[in-house]
């Protein structure tokens, strides 16, 4: 996650305005799912080894319903929280990024890397580029 970051720096330093947010909220996205497998003692995400047997049954649900390949960090990050017995909500808020997180996860998606090039200016990069790094923060 830091090194997508990294990269993302390098594309707003280059003026790759759109394609610097866009590898920055996939940043955000490997960040919760390494905290999801550090939570799950995972090695990977989708894990490739069979699951335990008390977690067959979850393990099979989440691979019907093609979960463990999602890229929404909205679902990703619920389910993270959920695990710990608690809110995305709650610790946002808790954490002081309730702004960062609504404007980050109600305008990034994996989809993002089909919009025309030059659909953001400098300033709204830069914007983007400064939440993630807060949201990176929190979710490392």
């Amino acid at each position: 996650a830091e090194s997508r970051l990294e990269e993302a720096e390098i594309l707003f330093a280059s003026q790759k305005y759109d394609a610097a947010v866009y590898l920055g909220g996939y940043a955000i996205e490997l960040a919760i799912k390494a905290k999801i497998c550090q939570v799950l003692k995972w090695p990977e995400f989708p894990p490739s080894l069979p699951p335990r047997a008390d977690c067959k049954k979850i393990f099979d649900k989440l691979y019907s319903k093609d979960f463990v390949k999602t890229h929404n960090v909205v679902d990703l990050s619920n389910f993270l929280f959920c695990l710990s017995g608690t809110t995305t909500t709650m610790e946002i808020d808790k954490a002081g990024l309730r702004g960062e997180w609504t404007k980050f996860s109600t305008h990034w998606s994996e989809e993002n890397r089909y919009e025309p090039i030059g659909s953001l200016t400098e300033p709204e990069a830069r914007n983007n580029i400064e939440d993630i790094k807060k949201l990176l923060t929190f979710f490392l």
